[in-house]
């Protein structure tokens, strides 16, 4: 069961995984960490998002804090640079500390540079365990690299494990669509709209079409514009991050590059603007959709949501 089989009024063709590795060369993989005693359940998401080395041949990126209750990491030189020079790691709260210590290791020893800006994104799993026990080592990292390929497994796995949406279990989700010659593909992780009034999402926007970091910006809060559309309410104690990257320019560490880009007034760019809103929803409707049923912390039960409730829910623009 996909989002795609609870929406069905799109304007925008979907890609053919209808997922974010629909855009060429982007990778996923998931690491996942489920114990009883004491009761973790946590993991790791890790997104390539191209086959060579990141480090060497960055990309272009952006994101957009839409509420800044939040610990990923990275971000300060992004806005520096507009770029991006490392895998993408998504985690909980409480493993950013060695997840970026995990990246900067991996980066370094392909590298031997002395210095490397890790992007970790997270969201608070806590709920669901003793996840401040802190658990996670670099080998769940490994493990989802190992495991990085197109067809990734979607809800319940890796950094969704332990997320929970609207008092339902989610996951991770995702979804694409195509616009012209060009693919827009979303990654959700959302965490928000709890009783207990705390939360988070992060979206991954990821494309092929040639965009430079300001664009990518107004991407990322395009995007966002999916969360209150499917009922987040963006709280206090909620980090809700949209972090876009494009995969058409590769950018070295020193020489010139031929630059080429969509122009902002062109109808192809606005088509782009409107396809990441879709594809959001979209994204986070299926993490919805992939959900499982799971006891969390002291016993706590957490449940899929029923497929019919989720329609109405969705019908009346509040979940």
């Amino acid at each position: 069961m996909r989002g795609s089989d609870v929406l069905k009024d799109i304007r925008f063709k979907r890609g053919k995984l209808n997922k974010i590795t629909d855009v060429p060369d982007v990778k996923v993989g998931h690491s996942t960490f489920i114990s009883e005693d004491p009761r973790i359940v946590t993991g790791v998401t890790v997104v390539l998002p191209h086959e060579g080395c990141v480090y060497n041949e960055r990309l272009f990126a952006s994101y957009f804090v839409l509420n800044g209750y939040g610990k990923s990491t990275g971000f300060v030189q992004v806005r520096e640079t507009g770029t991006l020079e490392t895998p993408i790691v998504l985690t909980g709260t409480m493993s950013v500390g060695k997840m970026w210590d995990c990246v900067a290791g991996y980066v370094i020893s392909k590298t031997n540079t002395r210095s490397v800006n890790p992007i970790v994104l997270e969201c608070n799993d806590t709920r669901m365990g003793y996840s401040e026990k802190r658990v996670l080592s670099c080998e769940n990292f490994y493990e989802a690299l190992r495991n990085a390929e197109e067809d990734f497994e979607l809800g319940c796995m890796g950094a969704g494990t332990g997320m929970v949406t609207f008092g339902y279990k989610s996951g991770i989700g995702s979804s694409s669509r195509i616009v012209g010659d060009y693919t827009i593909g979303v990654l959700a992780m959302p965490n928000f709209g709890s009783k207990e009034d705390f939360g988070s999402i992060i979206l991954l926007v990821a494309t092929d079409a040639p965009l430079v970091p300001y664009q990518l910006r107004r991407l990322s809060v395009r995007a966002s514009l999916a969360i209150p559309k499917i009922g987040g309410r963006v709280r206090h104690r909620s980090g809700d991050i949209v972090f876009s990257f494009s995969t058409a320019h590769k950018l070295p560490h020193d020489g010139f590059v031929d630059l080429k880009y969509i122009v902002d007034d062109s109808k192809l760019f606005q088509d782009i603007l409107e396809a990441v809103i879709e594809a959001s929803y979209e994204a986070i409707v299926d993490s919805l959709v992939n959900g499982c049923d799971v006891v969390g912390r002291e016993g706590k039960k957490y449940e899929k949501i029923l497929l019919k409730e989720l329609i109405e829910k969705l019908r009346k623009h509040s979940i």
